[in-house]
């Protein structure tokens, strides 16, 4: 459990700037194989005025910890939801209304360590932010069914539009709900205030089982609180 203090990190709230082990436990129902797992998680405290390069430790702990198999996915949040998913698994009912890939149930992710700082310093607003790094395999990111959403013609940013119109704005379009329906994950740009896409992806996981098995406990890389 998370430690009940006034601390603005959540756990080993004294140590900062140093790697540590805590030991995190799951109930059975919320682990794929209806176990209960334990395990020592990996986590940093950082303060936001420090003279660490975030993006630079954790790319390094990505390289250097995972397979040719595997790859890392990064989601930035508040601490207290990164304590939630630590302790209890993703949940797609927590995600907010009207975002590009979903609408009250999604989870996202990026492979882009700098985006998820960015977004958890976002989210914290002035509190403590958090990064969760996910190591799983490529056979279960290329799981189907899947949607991936490229801008790289007319055509294709046209449907990318089209989709996110339908997520954020309620736009009904009968191919859009054909396509994203039972979509275990959609990958694509981040979409501005426009709909206009910027030059790197997220992939918004929308499946409860498929959630379930990307978040296990075990595929939790690292944990970077930064307050």
């Amino acid at each position: 459990m998370a430690l009940l203090t006034d601390s603005i990190f959540p756990y080993e709230y004294e140590r900062t700037g140093r790697w540590y082990r805590r030991e995190i436990e799951r109930p059975e129902f919320m682990e794929p194989g209806l176990r209960l797992v334990r395990t020592k998680v990996k986590m940093i405290n950082f303060y936001r005025d420090s003279d660490s390069d975030i993006s630079d430790i954790a790319t390094t702990q990505a390289m250097v910890h995972t397979e040719p198999n595997e790859v890392v996915y990064y989601h930035g949040t508040t601490d207290t939801h990164a304590t939630n998913i630590l302790e209890r698994g993703i949940d797609l009912k927590k995600s907010r209304a009207r975002q590009d890939f979903s609408n009250g149930n999604g989870f996202y992710v990026t492979q882009d360590i700098d985006k998820a700082v960015e977004w958890a310093k976002r989210k914290a607003r002035g509190g403590t932010g958090a990064i969760i790094a996910f190591r799983i395999s490529k056979d279960l990111e290329r799981e189907e069914p899947h949607l991936s959403l490229e801008v790289h013609t007319a055509r294709r940013e046209q449907l990318w539009r089209k989709v996110v119109s339908y997520f954020r704005k309620g736009v009904y379009d009968s191919e859009v709900v054909s396509l994203v329906q039972n979509q275990k994950f959609i990958t694509g740009p981040v979409s501005d205030v426009r709909t206009t896409p910027y030059d790197f992806d997220q992939t918004c996981i929308r499946d409860a089982d498929y959630a379930k098995r990307f978040g296990r406990l075990q595929n939790i890389l690292f944990v970077i609180f930064i307050a």
